[in-house]
């Protein structure tokens, strides 16, 4: 079954491949130890107890419980309370933004106590994260008000140690990174992003050799029963791209598909530590399951292939020097822009068009 294979260097370590992340890249268990206005609260913390999406939930409904009802309060809470500047919530706001800065800070730093809290990590994390200059910030909350907030009270804190910009378009960065992984010939592709809450999918149209366009459809909801077992989330994947093809008259040939995944996937295969990973136990290949699956029902041969989410939110600026590119929703998502030569361009005329 999966299991991530790489030359250990010294103290038995990981090296860290850029291009080919795994499981011990993650940013989320970066824990924060001292940087300028680090409330005593977090003190020993990662970054995932404090940025994750169960935490900031956590503190909207206990500000506002009128939202507790509510599958998904983010929303709400950006659009009632954050966009009124209700002081609570921008409070709230403020301390996202305050806790990426914390994140960042230590990451380029790499200070004696964050490597001395990070033993899995070697020299190489630490000095490739203390030569990113750039961060470009997309995700769900990115594309919302909190996320402005959250980009300025960063800047503000770090105070031109890192350039932080918002992405063009902060939570379609995976479809349009695993859009770029067609081949030259390719006229259209299903692009696909499984994270942790919400399916996001895309039908990507190429022109000339370059990605012309996105058609993006409205997100589903992923309901918390489906991460129980793998085959509640394999019949769940099947369902979500059979669903959303059919939506679409297309002809008896072979069709494209590009996953981007809440998941470290090398070679479609899966990391274990996280509920996609269940999907080991059903093959060796789960590509090749979710193909057949999929070919069945639509009729159809399918070729299919996984990437990692925040290396497919990276790909979209692929020959970007010096940046990393981070994602914030259900966890911190990352990944390093790699050189662009085996990817499809985006054409000049790019556009993204979002279905209601």
């Amino acid at each position: 079954m999966l299991v991530f294979r790489l030359k250990r260097g010294k103290n038995n370590h990981m090296p860290l491949d850029p291009y080919n992340l795994t499981p011990n890249a993650s940013i989320n268990r970066v824990k924060l130890l001292s940087a300028p206005g680090l409330p005593a609260a977090w003190q020993g913390k990662t970054a995932f107890q404090i940025m994750g999406r169960e935490s900031l939930v956590r503190r909207i409904v206990e500000a506002f419980p009128e939202l507790t009802a509510q599958a998904d309060p983010i929303p709400a809470f950006c659009q009632q309370y954050l966009a009124q500047h209700i002081p609570t919530a921008e409070a709230i706001a403020d301390e996202m933004g305050l806790a990426l800065g914390c994140v960042l800070l230590t990451l380029k730093r790499g200070e004696a106590d964050s490597r001395a809290a990070r033993p899995d990590w070697d020299e190489s994390y630490w000095t490739h994260w203390g030569s990113i200059q750039h961060v470009i910030l997309g995700g769900g909350l990115m594309a919302s008000l909190l996320g402005t907030y959250m980009l300025a009270k960063a800047s503000e804190m770090l105070n031109g140690l890192l350039s932080l910009t918002k992405a063009d378009y902060p939570a379609a960065l995976p479809l349009i990174g695993a859009a770029r992984m067609a081949a030259e010939s390719t006229g259209s592709a299903w692009i696909f992003d499984f994270g942790g809450t919400n399916v996001k999918r895309a039908l990507a149209t190429y022109v000339d050799a370059q990605l012309m366009a996105l058609k993006q459809m409205q997100s589903i909801l992923i309901p918390a029963s489906v991460f129980g077992e793998a085959k509640t989330v394999f019949d769940f994947m099947v369902q979500a791209v059979v669903d959303t093809i059919s939506q679409q008259d297309h002809p008896n040939e072979m069709l494209f598909i590009y996953i981007s995944i809440a998941n470290y996937a090398r070679q479609c295969q899966l990391a274990s530590d996280n509920p996609y990973g269940q999907l080991n136990v059903l093959g060796m290949n789960p590509c090749h399951l979710l193909s057949d699956a999929i070919s069945q029902q639509i009729g159809c041969p399918i070729t299919l292939e996984f990437v990692h989410d925040g290396t497919a939110a990276a790909k979209t600026y692929a020959g970007a020097s010096n940046t990393a590119v981070i994602t914030v929703g259900t966890s911190l998502g990352m990944g390093f822009p790699p050189p662009p030569q085996s990817l499809i361009p985006l054409s000049s005329d790019f556009r993204l068009n979002q279905s209601r």
